[in-house]
């Protein structure tokens, strides 16, 4: 890992601006991994290990992969394999960072003669011509599996989110209080959960107060156990839950009324009795 400099303009670079905040700290990671020329190991095991060593394994393995699409996709970056090893090259190196002194190149880059991209990383904004002819119409075929492929991109490969691990956090320690049995939360349990923030526009908090609800249901806290079946019935849930507290609210309101009642007949026995006082 290197010292490197974050120029000013990269803040309000359209490309950079343009991509979630996991990703821009993970191109600004890469700055340091890679050497003093722009190159790094591909791995993304290794990746992960340098920039994020204390996240979870998990989340931090999604955002990598992830990241490291859509920084492809977004021209910023290359993967590529010389001799089946894997390698990354930050395409815009000597835009971002100027190196006086820069050391001894450690890994070959994207043009050299046996280099050819990874599988998912073929882009038709590649800049460079990589490989000979066989390599290259290779890369074609590659590239247009990838572009048949690109609207594809599951939620599951978006970075982790603090949200949407409280929620699926929440609705594991609720299942596990009703059965005895921990659930695992797999990435379609966090893709629901993003789906009832982002596309149902579900508040946070209404979805925590639906889990609890659920909870203390008779009926549906043995049929929600999990998060997909959570967004699947989630609209039912909120009516029948708005429904229950109907009742309460009306006995609520009626001994509130009552009160009232007897506070004001209290305040006019009261008055009268200090007009008789001064007649007397």
């Amino acid at each position: 890992m290197r010292i490197r400099t974050i120029k000013p303009e990269f803040w309000t670079s359209p490309d950079i601006s343009s991509l979630p905040i996991e990703d821009r700290l993970l191109f600004i990671g890469l700055w340091s991994y890679v050497d003093d020329n722009g190159v790094g190991r591909g791995e993304e095991e290794l990746i992960r290990a340098s920039l994020f060593p204390f996240d979870t394994l998990s989340e931090s393995s999604v955002r990598v992969h992830g990241g490291l699409m859509r920084l492809f996709s977004s021209n910023l970056i290359t993967l590529y394999r010389v001799e089946n090893r894997p390698y990354v090259y930050i395409n815009t190196w000597e835009k971002h960072q100027k190196i006086n002194r820069p050391s001894k190149p450690r890994f070959p880059r994207p043009d050299a003669e046996n280099a050819t991209l990874t599988e998912y990383s073929v882009s038709p904004h590649a800049n460079y011509t990589l490989g000979t002819g066989e390599q290259r119409n290779r890369g074609t075929e590659e590239q247009r599996k990838l572009e048949a492929n690109a609207s594809n991109v599951s939620e599951i490969d978006k970075p982790a989110r603090d949200d949407v691990d409280r929620i699926c956090q929440s609705m594991a320690q609720s299942v596990n209080r009703r059965t005895g049995k921990t659930p695992t939360i797999t990435k379609t349990w966090q893709t629901s959960a993003r789906l009832m923030l982002d596309r149902d526009s579900i508040p946070e908090a209404d979805i925590h107060a639906a889990i609890a609800w659920v909870e203390n249901n008779d009926f549906w806290r043995a049929n929600v156990l999990s998060m997909p079946k959570l967004r699947e019935k989630y609209q039912q849930l909120r009516l029948q839950a708005e429904r229950d507290t109907q009742p309460h609210q009306s006995r609520q309101a009626a001994l509130y009324e009552r009160e009232i009642a007897e506070a004001q007949a209290w305040d006019q026995a009261h008055q009268r009795l200090l007009e008789a006082g001064d007649d007397e």
